[in-house]
């Protein structure tokens, strides 16, 4: 069964172009000391991706986003699980305030190559590239 999950990266212009990072409680990778990533999820069955991405913003950062596809999607294994990831990109305000969940203990904004150093998975990697080539 192939799960489907969303991915958006919040942006800011400050002055520069930014992105938002988390820091998970729960490292998804074994072994690693700390994993950041931008904003993550599941798409519940019966939901749209995009809604999935509004939820998982609010549910995560509690920020309401009108999320913009960045035409970028992935198909992976992990742990013997088929996953389908669809990427999006939400622009925020300079200031906007950032409530974290209980499944991050940190954020940080960053410009695009220190983004790109705390990012693990190739596939953010590539759309955090997407999003500095369309934005930046």
């Amino acid at each position: 069964m192939l799960r489907r999950k969303v991915q958006i990266f919040l942006y800011r212009q400050n002055p520069g172009l930014e992105v938002l990072l988390l820091k998970r409680a729960r490292p998804s990778r074994e072994g690693a000391a700390e994993d950041w990533a931008p904003v993550t999820g599941n798409v519940d069955p019966h939901e749209n991706v995009r809604n999935a991405a509004v939820r998982e913003c609010m549910e995560e950062v509690a920020c309401e986003v009108e999320p913009e596809p960045l035409a970028l999607t992935f198909t992976y294994e992990k742990k013997g699980k088929r996953f389908h990831e669809t990427v999006y990109a939400a622009r925020v305000a300079p200031d906007e305030a950032i409530e974290l969940s209980e499944e991050h203990t940190a954020h940080e904004w960053l410009p695009m190559d220190k983004a790109a150093e705390r990012l693990h998975w190739p596939e953010q990697k590539k759309a955090l590239a997407a999003l500095a080539a369309r934005y930046g």
